[in-house]
């Protein structure tokens, strides 16, 4: 037990409840919170760009143009290309085995729920 301390009691603890707290119908009310603040979304996603890993054997996995410039042609636009898997992303259960769900059929209410922010120790 001293080995889990403190900080490993309370992230049980909270498991525990946010287990509960997904088997509670009435979870569905925290999309409505979004707009009025009630409820805080946190983006976890990772920025795209060049530095991101890249999945395994991808020989090209992200490219970006700049088509025109402001000084060149009086605005600005670029293009990008970038693989399926690359950044974050959401893979459906018919990604790999065929019949099984598509992402579209995924409900949003099955992507959410809560989480838990926990410091990070510097030495």
């Amino acid at each position: 037990m001293a080995a889990i301390g403190r900080f490993g009691i309370v992230v049980v603890i909270l498991a525990a409840l946010c287990t509960l707290f997904l088997q509670n119908p009435h979870h569905d009310s925290m999309l409505e919170g979004i707009p009025s603040g009630k409820t805080r979304v946190l983006d976890l996603s990772y920025a795209i760009n060049d530095k991101l890993v890249p999945w395994p054997g991808d020989e090209k996995f992200f490219e970006a143009k700049i088509n025109a410039t402001i000084e060149k042609n009086g605005y600005f636009t670029r293009s990008f290309w970038m693989l399926e898997h690359y950044g974050t992303h959401l893979d459906a259960p018919a990604h790999f085995p065929p019949g099984k769900t598509t992402v579209d059929q995924i409900p949003v209410k099955k992507q959410q729920g809560c989480g838990l922010s926990a410091p990070r120790r510097t030495h």
